[in-house]
């Protein structure tokens, strides 16, 4: 095969420069879900959204929660050679405010769902039993007496 010196200087400065200048995003991963943190018996799902196909990468999605974050799954709903990868930018698992990013090809190739537990709400602390009420014996009644 014979290439030509213009050839190979057009192919060399296509394959040079940070990635962002291109437009094309050449991180690539064939993992189609992720998981961080760890669901307990007594966890709840608090949180649940839906990233659509066709959707334009990468994105940054804030997730707020009355509780603190015990896990995040995130599950393609398709399978494809081409995968996507989830960051946390801030937050996290132990916190009620936290900022995922989803990284990929330009768009997504497949629906992403995205489930976050929270940790279950502490149970009120317990009251201390109020004291008993003490009631004073009452005095011994006289018998009555005889009257002759």
């Amino acid at each position: 095969m014979h290439i030509s010196l213009w050839s190979a200087v057009l192919l060399l400065a296509l394959g040079v420069g940070p990635s962002s200048q291109r437009g094309v995003n050449y991180e690539k991963t064939s993992q189609l879900s992720h998981f961080k943190g760890v669901i307990a018996p007594t966890d709840t799902q608090c949180f649940n959204f839906f990233i659509e196909k066709k959707t334009q990468l990468p994105l940054t999605v804030p997730v707020v929660t009355n509780l603190p974050l015990s896990a995040i799954k995130a599950t393609a709903w398709e399978f494809n050679k081409v995968g996507f990868t989830m960051d946390v930018q801030v937050g996290g698992l132990g916190a009620t405010t936290t900022v995922l990013k989803f990284h990929g090809s330009e768009k997504t190739r497949y629906a992403i769902e995205v489930e976050c537990y929270c940790t279950a709400a502490a149970a009120p602390p317990a009251l201390a039993p109020a004291p008993a009420l003490v009631v004073p014996a009452p005095e011994p009644v006289p018998p009555p007496v005889a009257v002759p």
